[in-house]
C-alpha cells in the first residue's frame, strides 16, 4: 500500500507542477545539451533554440527583421531574440548558423552550467603534447586544412589559435582535435557573457 501511496504522491506532484508552470517543464525539456572538452574535462553546454548570436555587424537582422528582437548589444556582437518557430527549431536541429554561414557571420548561443550565456565567434585553442616539433605540428595542421590566428607561450608551451567557422562547427571542429593523438589540448573559444557579482 505504501508503494502505491508513494507512487501517487510523486504523480500527483509532478502533475502539480507542470500545471502550475508548464513553459519552464518544456523548456526544461527542450534544451538540447551539447558538449566540449576543456583539456580533458567535459563541461556541458545548453542550446538556447530562442536566442541567436550576430558577430561582426553582418547585417542578419535586416533580412530577419520580422523574427527577431534585439535582446543584447555588445557593440560588434548582437543577440536576437528569434520569435519565429520554424527558426528556432532549425537552429535546434543543429544546422541553422552552417546553413547561413556564407552569408552571415552567426552562432548559436548557449548557456553554460553556471548560468552565463556563451557562444562560438569561430576559433579552437590547441596545445599539442610535448616533445612534438614544430615541423611536426605544422605538417598536422596543414594535413587538416587548419590555419593558425595566433599563438601564445603560457608557462612555456606554446597555444595555438586556429581559425574556425563560428557556431556549432566551432565546437565540432575542438571535439575532433581532441581525439587526435597528438594534441592533449583543445578546446572552442567562447565568449562568455560576464556575470554581475
Amino acid at each position: 500500500m505504501k508503494k502505491y501511496f508513494v507512487l501517487l504522491t510523486i504523480t500527483f506532484l509532478s502533475t502539480f507542477l507542470y500545471a502550475q508552470n508548464p513553459s519552464k517543464v518544456k523548456e526544461e525539456r527542450s534544451q538540447r545539451e551539447f558538449i566540449y572538452y576543456d583539456g580533458n574535462t567535459p563541461k556541458r553546454v545548453f542550446l538556447q533554440e530562442d536566442l541567436i548570436a550576430e558577430i561582426e555587424g553582418s547585417n542578419y537582422a535586416s533580412r530577419f527583421r520580422a523574427s527577431i528582437k534585439e535582446e543584447k548589444n555588445y557593440g560588434k556582437i548582437k543577440i536576437y531574440k528569434i520569435k519565429n518557430p520554424k527558426i528556432q527549431q532549425n537552429i535546434r536541429s543543429g544546422g541553422y548558423t552552417k546553413s547561413l554561414s556564407k552569408q552571415y557571420k552567426l552562432s548559436e548561443v548557449f548557456r553554460g552550467e553556471g548560468g552565463s550565456l556563451m557562444f562560438l565567434p569561430g576559433g579552437v585553442i590547441v596545445r599539442f603534447k610535448e616533445g612534438i616539433d614544430e615541423s611536426t605540428i605544422q605538417e598536422f595542421f596543414k594535413n587538416k586544412n587548419l590555419s593558425v590566428k595566433r599563438v601564445q607561450t603560457i608557462n612555456e608551451r606554446n597555444y595555438y589559435l586556429v581559425s574556425t567557422p563560428p557556431g556549432l562547427a566551432s565546437l565540432e571542429i575542438a571535439n575532433q582535435l581532441s581525439t587526435e593523438p597528438i594534441i592533449d589540448y583543445s578546446t572552442p573559444d567562447w565568449w562568455i557573457e560576464a556575470q554581475k557579482k
